[in-house]
């Protein structure tokens, strides 16, 4: 009969094999079962050569030691060979080939821990398990929202608190209706992603729920398919892979669809939060071909139509949907939009990586989340209203954010600018990213110089012009 402690052991390490073995990531958890495993194989195999006695100082002679202790030295010759050498030399192996965290995420999350204001709970305190489970935070306490693999770097090298993390906590789902990261990143208009982070805690400001946002290339690209896969959203939707001919070879394309350029993942990572007109497209027509055993796959019917007059594509569009085929308006790199896409009023990017990746992009970025300075103002209706400034990164990489609106019926107009012109303030952010000069404020014809401190973006305070 088994004693109660093997069977324990035996059952967790079969639970753990089994989530090894569907996701490699448990391996890191798996590896303690093996050794106490390892521990029970040794101590059973001395335990069959009738071994109890391991001093072997007992004996002086060399030649009577190796005698009188011949089982041991058998047994520990066994042990090396059969275990402790395999485990050592596979071991060797992926330490080799191990690369570890990027050192764009090593370096980010040092800026976050070094650069934006404590929350109030250190990372080593201990901390007692809320009896109703709900654990009452400090009004300090804020949330970093990123996709979950990154949640244990942004908490043990940042000291900051993740939204989600590498235990599946705090993913959400579109479908489910659940908020977390999959919906904030897959949100296809700034409203959505607001409405995401107030319900992560509708007790606390959404500006606490989530006070920074970290994101890199795969999340927009790689991983992109993950997020809608959490949300139960074909990845189709958002981007997809026709085919074109070239002499006797069908080729495939990759096309980015409208979805995917509304989504705050392309809108954060690509246009860093600036407003994008959209002029990027190309009209594609397309029909579905036989590749055999029952597959069907679009091939182009003709060349894709490339131009920056929207007027153009839509009657290319309709002229190919008119002969039977299927079109659309999409993109060839995730990098360049073909639909318009606005401005973010509450995200500013206030730090980015080292290293330079997809489009000029550097591989990681940081955004704070914040109210935004408002601008009011009355104008004419209908006069357009534009909010222009430069933007240096701590990378020495220059982008203009741009925001555009338009005076309603009564005369009125509204912007929320998230960036400051006068820098950083003691107890806010350390940004190191930030505006070149102030503001251009351009209402119809006329233009004005429009400085915005920190501590109106931070109060959500309100501009009259």
């Amino acid at each position: 009969m088994q004693k109660p402690s093997e069977i324990l052991v035996l059952t967790w390490s079969l639970i753990i094999l089994i989530m090894a073995l569907a996701q490699n990531r448990f391996t890191y958890y798996y590896s303690i079962n093996v050794a106490i495993l390892t521990g029970f194989l040794v101590s059973w195999i001395l335990h069959r050569f009738s071994i109890s006695d391991m001093d072997l100082d007992v004996v002086k002679d060399p030649v009577k030691l190796i005698a009188s202790n011949l089982k041991i030295i058998l047994a520990a010759i066994l042990i090396f060979l059969f275990i402790i050498l395999p485990s050592l030399s596979w071991s060797m192996v992926y330490a080799q080939s191990a690369g570890g965290p990027d050192s764009d995420w090593l370096t980010s999350t040092a800026w976050l821990q070094n650069n934006t204001p404590k929350p109030g709970m250190d990372l080593y305190e201990k901390y007692a398990h809320p009896s109703d489970g709900k654990y009452p935070y400090p009004d300090t306490a804020y949330g970093i929202m990123s996709w979950w693999d990154y949640g244990h770097l942004i908490e043990c090298v940042g000291h900051r608190i993740p939204n989600a993390n590498p235990f599946q906590q705090g993913i959400g789902s579109v479908t489910q209706n659940v908020a977390g990261s999959s919906p904030f990143f897959l949100a296809e208009n700034e409203s959505q992603a607001e409405a995401v982070l107030v319900a992560l805690d509708t007790n606390r400001s959404q500006y606490m729920n989530t006070k920074y946002v970290m994101i890199d290339q795969p999340m927009a690209v790689g991983k992109f398919h993950a997020m809608a896969a959490w949300s139960n959203i074909p990845t189709s939707n958002y981007m997809a892979g026709v085919y074109q001919q070239q002499g006797d070879n069908w080729v495939p394309v990759q096309i980015w669809r409208e979805p995917y350029f509304k989504s705050m993942a392309a809108r954060m990572y690509f246009f860093d939060g600036t407003e994008k007109f959209g002029d990027m497209g190309v009209g594609l027509a397309y029909r579905a071909m036989s590749a055999g055993n029952g597959i069907t796959v679009p091939v182009l019917t003709e060349a894709p139509m490339i131009t920056r007059n929207r007027t153009e594509l839509e009657a290319f569009i309709n002229e190919s949907l008119g002969k039977g085929d299927k079109a659309e308006i999409a993109a060839m790199s995730p990098a360049n939009s073909a639909f318009p896409v606005d401005a973010l009023q509450h995200y500013r990017l206030v730090h980015e990586s080292e290293n330079t990746i997809t489009a000029g992009q550097k591989f990681v970025k940081i955004f704070e989340h914040v109210p935004g300075a408002v601008i009011s103002g009355n104008a004419p209706p209908g006069t357009k209203v534009v909010a222009q400034v430069p933007i240096m990164t701590n990378q020495n990489r220059a982008f203009l954010y741009q925001q555009t609106q338009t005076s309603d019926a009564d005369g009125k107009f509204t912007l929320v600018l998230p960036y400051s012109t006068e820098g950083p303030i003691a107890s806010g952010t350390n940004f190191d990213t930030k505006p070149m000069s102030a503001y251009q404020l351009s209402v119809g014809d006329s233009t004005y110089e429009l400085k915005v401190p920190e501590e109106l973006v931070l109060s959500g305070a309100v501009i009259t012009i």
